[in-house]
């Protein structure tokens, strides 16, 4: 691989949505990455040339205003053209809302490619990213805002290039799930109740949930409510009792390890953690 430019591995300040690294490289004739595995989401969008992109072993042939989607933990590989070898950007996020926010443009682990015509916008905002390869708070707030450009962009193109939007009634059932799940989720819900409110049997449920955002619902609603409990943790002085109500359980001791399974340490342990790196504001 040559020219390559990189914002290396960011340090995360927020639970919802966020950058963890970008970069651009032009590639080498049959230049490969791969088999591998990320913790994270990362996102190519291919300036030039071509290449294939496999997802678990299905291949997938790109081309300039194209790109492609790897959910966390999935095999993935990807190799240059050899007579017109690609150039990309490439952004790394994560959060609790990215499996959303890419749902709802369309692109899931059955449809991982898309195509968007807005080559120099989103070159553009990679460049500037990789203008703000700096600690500091004024740099963060760049980084973030450019992340949400990045899909601002997307968004333009692919409402209308995306082939899932024609399956809108399997989405709107997970939107509508997700919604139900952030307004409710300090209640104590089940997921018999999400399944309730959104009008299908909790079989079909988990079945698109599995479809879109690669989770059960039970993992979604606990990760949301765990998710909470962290800004509680950080940002409040109020009792494990107190936040384990706040986050929808009926004790601290069953909040502690729900807690624990999600995070690997007690919710105590996180929050001392927090104010020795300066996290706690």
């Amino acid at each position: 691989m040559e020219n390559t430019e990189y914002l290396p591995l960011l340090e995360k300040k927020s639970d919802d949505f966020y950058l963890c690294y970008a970069g651009r490289s032009r590639c080498l004739p049959l230049h490969n990455y791969g088999p591998a595995v990320r913790p994270t989401w990362i996102l190519h969008y291919i300036l030039e040339g071509e290449g294939t992109f496999w997802l678990e072993d299905r291949p997938y042939r790109l081309s300039a205003t194209q790109g492609f989607v790897v959910p966390p933990n999935l095999t993935h590989r990807y190799q240059a053209d050899q007579l017109h070898p690609w150039s990309y950007v490439w952004i790394a996020f994560d959060g609790v809302y990215a499996a959303e926010y890419l749902q709802r443009l369309g692109l899931s682990r059955k449809n991982p490619t898309f195509s968007c015509e807005h080559n120099l916008a989103l070159r553009s905002i990679v460049e500037q990213m990789l203008q703000h390869n700096c600690a500091g708070f004024t740099h963060e707030l760049f980084l973030q805002g450019l992340l949400y450009q990045f899909f601002g962009v997307l968004a333009q193109s692919l409402p209308a290039t995306c082939p899932t939007r024609g399956n809108g009634k399997r989405v709107d059932y997970v939107a509508k799930a997700m919604e139900f799940i952030r307004h409710n989720y300090s209640q104590g819900i089940l997921i018999a109740d999400v399944a309730e409110y959104v009008g299908i049997n909790r079989s079909y449920l988990f079945t698109l949930f599995q479809e879109h955002l690669h989770q059960s619902p039970q993992e979604y609603l606990t990760n949301f409510k765990i998710h909470r409990a962290c800004e509680l943790l950080r940002t409040t002085q109020y009792s494990l009792q107190n936040i384990a109500h706040s986050c929808g359980y009926k004790d601290a001791v069953v909040f502690s390890k729900a807690f624990k399974q999600v995070k690997g340490i007690a919710p105590g342990q996180y929050r001392k953690q927090c104010i020795n790196a300066g996290l706690k504001k």
